[in-house]
């Protein structure tokens, strides 16, 4: 089994629209920082198992980089 860590630059906003988006259910502990930042999750669909992670402060992601990407397929 592979579980696979997801980074969010916001946690609990993750974990809400997964909840209502798909239907992802919290799984375990949360954990959270010592400024009260939740900076560990996990959650389940089914018995499929996700977790997700705050990279922390340093961490850029490629759409503040300007480097997003945008696929689409076309048939």
């Amino acid at each position: 089994m592979i579980t696979p860590y997801l980074l969010y630059e916001d946690v609990a906003g993750a974990v809400r629209f997964l909840s209502k988006a798909l239907g992802f259910k919290k799984s375990g502990s949360a954990m959270s920082g010592k400024s009260g930042k939740l900076t560990h999750a996990a959650m389940k669909l089914g018995d499929d198992l996700i977790m997700m992670g705050y990279p922390g402060p340093r961490y850029k992601n490629p759409k503040k980089l300007g480097e997003a990407r945008r696929f689409s397929t076309s048939k």
